[in-house]
């Protein structure tokens, strides 16, 4: 397996957007339903085309085994990941994990801090991989749209901030979840 920006593959957006389709008909299975879900593929390559993408590339085949799409603000020294999918025909296998660790790597050295994501609550899979995988539960929101419940998540990358102490992050995540309840 080969990790490693996009731009130095021959990876194509409509492999991309057939990945993301197979890897979150998932949710669909429990019942969960979002709008990014249903986009088109020209509103899928307008949604990541200010990305950074990592994909993750079978050595042999070259087949696209998983992707993770990254906003990177370096005036904020932070970057933000959507569309983190793994290929159903290798979920389980570490394919995610391992993306992170290069993207981790990579992040680092373009002076990136802090890396935030957000999962869906019910999707317990994704919930349990970010807790794994170092990011602290820093924050709740709902979906107007949708009613659809989310953890915000943050990833420390640098050595030391407010961050990296649990009852901040746990104090953050209580203070937006009283916030969205009284909306």
């Amino acid at each position: 397996m080969e990790i490693g920006l996009i731009s130095k593959t021959t990876v194509t957006a409509e492999a991309l957007f057939e990945l993301a389709a197979a890897a979150f008909s998932m949710w669909r299975e429990h019942g969960l339903e979002e709008p990014w879900m249903k986009r088109s593929l020209e509103e899928f390559k307008e949604a990541i085309a200010s990305s950074e993408i990592v994909v993750a590339t079978d050595t042999d085949s070259m087949a696209l085994l998983g992707m993770h799409c990254l906003r990177l603000n370096t005036k904020k020294k932070r970057a933000y990941g959507t569309y983190l999918a793994v290929s159903p025909k290798v979920q389980r296998l570490g394919i995610a994990s391992q993306m992170m660790a290069y993207e981790t790597e990579w992040l680092r050295k373009a002076g990136i801090t802090h890396l935030l994501g957000n999962t869906a609550a019910d999707a317990f899979w994704a919930v349990e991989w970010h807790r794994k995988n170092g990011y602290k539960r820093i924050g709740y929101k709902r979906a107007d749209a949708n009613n659809v419940d989310s953890y915000v998540y943050r990833k420390q990358l640098a050595a030391w901030s407010l961050y990296s102490i649990g009852a901040f992050c746990l104090c953050r995540y209580y203070y937006t979840r009283l916030l969205n309840a009284l909306r």
